[in-house]
């Protein structure tokens, strides 16, 4: 007798584009901001947006969680404006991107831990979300340049442009312009892409 083989299914674009606003708050304001889709687009290419069971899911979630901290940190670095991790984290799970108890659940399920060891669960769930986050970073950036055609500098030149509010035409003429004249906060913030966007981009790109 064959067994049954589950068919996989994707989070689209619909499902989680609800939460643009609060994840990509940064700039990102407006439905003409198509960043976030295309990011998404990319874990799509990618095959990061299927799942087959409820923890799959969970994963494709995070991952979810995990663009927008990349995109938050980027802009920490390209633009000097302070990403407070910790709490922008507990705000998303506040939120809904995730629910909380099927995080837990997933939590319990991946990761030796014990809730009674610990006096502020809420404390806990943040902490053990942003370790999960960081373990993602490595297949979400590797998606996300791999989906452009120049990879890295594409990468990097699409996500500095969200912080300007430039017509398509303007675009192209900025998109020229910035490729080879960077300041300091934009030369950082590309090293940081290229070198994989690691967790603690500050830490981690000294110049």
């Amino acid at each position: 007798m064959k067994s049954i083989q589950k068919q996989s299914k994707k989070v689209l674009w619909n499902d989680i584009s609800q939460f643009q606003s609060s994840l990509f708050n940064v700039f990102l304001k407006y439905e003409k901001d198509i960043w976030p889709q295309k990011a998404w687009s990319a874990m799509d290419k990618a095959g990061l947006n299927e799942y087959i069971t409820f923890m799959d899911k969970q994963r494709v979630l995070l991952r979810f969680m995990t663009i927008a901290t990349l995109y938050n940190e980027f802009c920490d670095l390209a633009f000097d404006i302070y990403f407070d991790r910790i709490g922008q984290t507990f705000e998303w799970i506040q939120q809904g991107v995730i629910n909380r108890l099927q995080l837990w659940e997933f939590i319990q399920f991946n990761y030796d831990i014990d809730i009674n060891d610990y006096d502020d669960l809420n404390m806990c769930l943040i902490k053990i979300t942003c370790d999960i986050i960081d373990n993602l970073r490595y297949e979400v950036s590797e998606a996300l340049i791999a989906y452009y055609k120049y990879g890295e500098i594409d990468l990097f030149l699409d996500m500095l442009s969200t912080g300007y509010d430039l017509t398509e035409t303007e675009f192209e003429e900025w998109d020229k312009m910035n490729a080879v004249d960077l300041d300091e906060n934009e030369e950082r913030a590309f090293y940081w892409i290229a070198i994989g966007m690691p967790r603690s981009p500050r830490e981690s790109v000294k110049f």
